[in-house]
């Protein structure tokens, strides 16, 4: 009977981590373990973020913005993770991306495990904005480990390699095997 009943606790946390963790804040290492997490705005909102630690004079800001369709954030032990209008998924468990009407839409991905490497075509999606698209090195997100990036004045070809990250702001991608 002890060992039936665990069985249906751990179906139950399964479960719960597959739908990921509602938003909230968070303290890592004590609520949800330090790693990478992929945050998904809930409805037609646009989520929030800040990501903080605690040091003896004051709450120290490290990073903060908005999530619009997927966000990539990574969180280390000690940190608070304060999350609004969004659900929190363990990046190898957050759902997967599809394309919607043949592009990839504007948000933040890891190239390999939510978008397949490959060359792609970035356009913006707004007349009056142009959009924006930045690849990264690493999930710090750091001008340091910023490859490239641009305002997309009309379409812009870019090679993306498995490991790397990309933020698109106001635009979409199109794989290249999509463009007519």
């Amino acid at each position: 009977e002890a060992c039936r009943s665990i069985s249906i606790i751990s179906e139950k946390g399964k479960e719960e981590e597959e739908k990921g963790f509602p938003a909230g804040t968070y303290e890592i290492g004590k609520d949800i373990p330090a790693g990478e997490y992929v945050l998904i705005p809930e409805g037609n909102n646009s989520g929030y973020y800040i990501r903080t630690k605690q040091t003896q004079e004051k709450t120290e800001k490290l990073a903060s913005g908005s999530v619009n369709n997927r966000g990539i954030i990574a969180v280390k032990e000690g940190e608070t993770l304060e999350v609004r209008l969004a659900r929190i998924y363990e990046a190898e468990k957050a759902p997967p991306q599809e394309l919607v009407q043949g592009y990839y839409p504007q948000g933040g991905y890891k190239v390999g495990r939510d978008i397949p490497n490959g060359i792609y075509l970035a356009k913006s999606t707004q007349a009056e904005v142009k959009g924006t698209y930045r690849i990264y090195s690493s999930n710090t997100f750091d001008l340091p480990s910023q490859t490239s990036g641009g305002v997309l004045s009309d379409e812009t070809a870019i090679i993306l390699r498995t490991g790397q990250y990309l933020i698109l702001q106001w635009a979409k991608l199109v794989p290249a095997s999509g463009i007519k």
